[in-house]
């Protein structure tokens, strides 16, 4: 009970492996088109951050902004539903340590609140200022360190190079048509029955959908980093159209309702091919023992001994695969790395070449 995301039953359990496992059509991109435009390929490379699936696989970071995102929503809700202000400071608290490992990833969250707000406003015809009032003081506990990020990200000499290196631009349109295929459909379908019944839920849900999308095209340099986890939003709202699907056709033919959890398995069987594609393939492919993908043995003992040996000062030169490895596997200071997170990454790569 309450107005919360999550709940029990056969809905809840679609709505939650759809969002983890549901990722997009690009092997039918590939079939039709055969080449991608950009240059990263499958498809899926260049929406990493979106799909819970890669998330929680490649980045701690990205599972741990998931999960202060998707609570604080819930406990907003809950806020929404029995008044407990004791919500409105821990989604305070939670919001603020979201912007510690990812400064932006809470914006659509915020105006997830706020789509769920004016929907229940909506619905009852009247303004609550007491949800005003939660919605403002959620807004300005967030202020000083978004201030603050600001300041150092586009101030601070070195911080600023971090900045301008940091480039996660979107792709273009075609790559979310295809990306998050198996969701558009019954997605926007879930979001008519969320205007029409005036649902703040889904409302909150389709808010974060929308306004992840229009902020991933923004002029800035970090656009992709704004769909983080869209997946949960968009499985959500596609099992909750689905689900009016289903009942709408069980009207003229009830025999449809004894297999609304086959239907829903074979949903999420489609949505999640691609992924599951890919992880078999992948995996498949590793068994072959490619070159390019291990390194030799005696470079680990290397590492190792450079682990065990060097002074914390000391920084290691090589090229950028030994020193990917040493940021890895060793606690000392590379030369050239990440490209992102190696500061004038372009004229020290040339160094070493």
């Amino acid at each position: 009970p309450g107005m919360t995301i999550t709940g029990v039953g056969t809905l809840a359990l679609a709505a939650f492996l759809l969002c983890a496992l549901g990722g997009g059509a690009g092997w039918l991109q590939l079939v039709f088109t055969t080449t991608l435009p950009g240059s990263i390929i499958p498809i899926y490379f260049s929406l990493v951050d979106a799909y819970i699936f890669f998330s929680i696989s490649i980045s701690p970071a990205f599972s741990f902004t998931l999960a202060l995102m998707s609570i604080s929503l819930n406990l907003f809700l809950d806020y929404l539903n029995n008044g407990k202000w004791q919500n409105v400071i821990f989604i305070s608290l939670l919001a603020i340590l979201s912007q510690t490992t990812n400064p932006i990833a809470f914006a659509v969250i915020d105006l997830a609140f706020v789509g769920a707000a004016l929907f229940l406003w909506w619905k009852n015809k009247k303004i609550e200022m007491h949800q005003f009032y939660a919605l403002a003081i959620i807004a300005c506990a967030q202020i000083p360190l978004l201030v603050y990020n600001f300041h150092i990200l586009e101030r601070d000499p070195l911080w600023s190079q971090f900045t301008l290196q940091n480039q996660t631009l979107s792709p273009p349109p075609s790559y979310y048509a295809w990306g998050f295929a198996p969701f558009w459909l019954l997605a926007i379908y879930g979001m008519t029955f969320a205007y029409r019944d005036k649902n703040p839920i889904m409302a909150a849900l389709s808010t974060w959908v929308i306004s992840g999308f229009i902020l991933a095209y923004l002029p800035l340099g970090i656009q992709r980093r704004f769909l983080l986890g869209i997946t949960i939003p968009l499985g959500i709202l596609a099992i909750y159209g689905l689900n009016h699907v289903i009942k709408q056709v069980s009207i003229r033919k009830p025999s449809i309702l004894r297999y609304d959890r086959l239907i829903y398995f074979g949903y999420i069987l489609l949505s999640s091919f691609s992924l599951i594609n890919l992880w078999l393939g992948s995996s498949l492919y590793l068994r072959t023992l490619p070159e390019d993908k291990f390194y030799p043995r005696d470079l680990e003992n290397a590492l190792m001994w450079l682990d065990n040996n060097a002074t914390p000062n000391d920084f290691v030169l090589g090229n950028i695969r030994t020193g990917q490895l040493v940021a890895q596997r060793t606690r000392l200071r590379t030369y050239v790395g990440h490209p992102m997170e190696t500061l004038f990454f372009d004229d020290k790569l040339s160094s070493t070449e």
